[in-house]
């Protein structure tokens, strides 16, 4: 009988933090999943740690040469037999009631294509306040990913269908995900549950630490098709222009970024990309973020704002506060959920 969800994970030099993590998965409340770990040629003591363990659930999956992660998930899901594909990276751990809480969502939600949570960041054995609660809903996550990536790979649990026709790209070496989230967003529905579903561990040796170029590069790659379906041509300039407002870089002045964001606004009106309403609010929310980064004055932040609209801006100032509110519940309530379950995250 074929279980409900195939978990899968890739593993490569992974030895100081893999228990941690192959545990948090076997210890989850809901108990229908296969466990497919690819071992990507690690070299230390990775796939002995492994075969450490008698667990029925775990198919181990041994590359005969190191493939990257793009491929080595790409072969896990051929293999896998579950209705749901659930993600984890070997460094991170599942909070135990992840699944439970995923399959739950999905079940009664059969539109929903894709769901995740939120993140617990943690480094040097010690939990960090960097929560990523948010509001975000199915509309805001496709818009946003014009700019940047919101769904948190390591707790994703999606369909399997949707690898009949979709995969992890290998040309993304470093940005396999979002390129993903990115094709699959016009088809399927995705979506945050506000819940802590994983402690994610913030280390030297992670690929968005150790590879930011890369990752800039691939992500102007990703976006420029829908750069152009919105605007038509896109010039070299234009496209740095937007990597620097999406990377949250300086310098940008107030009417570079005013003439871009407004652009692109006309362009989705005209064209209907993205969800209009979702679409204005993430336009704003990214001059905001513009303007604090390159410290606009007051006046000029004022008056940029309210070039989207009067009810835009006050629906994005009630965002913003709901989210100051939630983050400071979210921290509480996470760091109560730590103590209870007697997680060790060394």
């Amino acid at each position: 009988m074929k279980p409900m969800v195939s978990v899968i994970m890739s593993v490569y030099n992974s030895e100081a933090y893999l228990k941690a993590a192959v545990e948090s998965i076997l210890n989850q409340t809901y108990r229908d999943f296969e466990f497919l770990i690819v071992n990507d040629c690690s070299s230390d003591s990775s796939l002995e740690i492994l075969h450490s363990y008698r667990d029925q659930r775990i198919r181990i999956i041994d590359n005969p040469e190191n493939l990257g992660l793009a491929k080595s998930l790409n072969k896990a899901v051929k293999q896998a037999g579950g209705k749901y594909i659930a993600r984890m990276d070997s460094d991170d751990i599942s909070l135990p009631n992840r699944f439970e809480k995923q399959v739950a969502y999905l079940e009664s939600h059969p539109d929903t294509g894709l769901v995740y949570g939120d993140l617990i960041r943690f480094h040097s054995h010690e939990l960090a306040n960097e929560m990523d609660s948010n509001d975000y809903q199915a509309d805001y996550i496709r818009s946003i990913l014009l700019f940047y990536n919101v769904v948190n790979h390591p707790c994703v649990m999606m369909k399997r269908e949707i690898f009949d026709s979709y995969s992890y790209n290998p040309d993304f070496s470093v940005t396999e995900d979002v390129k993903l989230w990115t094709e699959i967003s016009a088809q399927y529905l995705m979506e945050r549950l506000p819940d802590n579903l994983l402690l994610y561990r913030v280390h030297e040796k992670q690929v968005s630490t150790a590879k930011r170029d890369l990752q800039r590069r691939q992500e102007l790659v990703r976006v420029t098709p829908w750069l152009k379906a919105l605007l038509g041509r896109v010039s070299e300039e234009e496209l740095a222009l937007h990597g620097r407002i999406a990377g949250r870089e300086t310098p940008v002045t107030s009417e570079q970024a005013l003439s871009w964001l407004h652009r692109l606004r006309d362009g989705n009106e005209k064209e209907g990309l993205f969800p209009t309403k979702a679409f204005r609010q993430v336009l704003l929310r990214m001059y905001v973020t513009t303007a604090a980064y390159n410290h606009y004055p007051l006046f000029q932040k004022l008056k940029g704002c309210m070039s989207f609209g009067f009810f835009e801006v006050v629906r994005f100032g009630l965002r913003v506060c709901r989210n100051l509110l939630a983050d400071d519940w979210y921290w509480r309530r996470a760091k109560r959920q730590i103590k209870k379950w007697r997680i060790s995250y060394e």
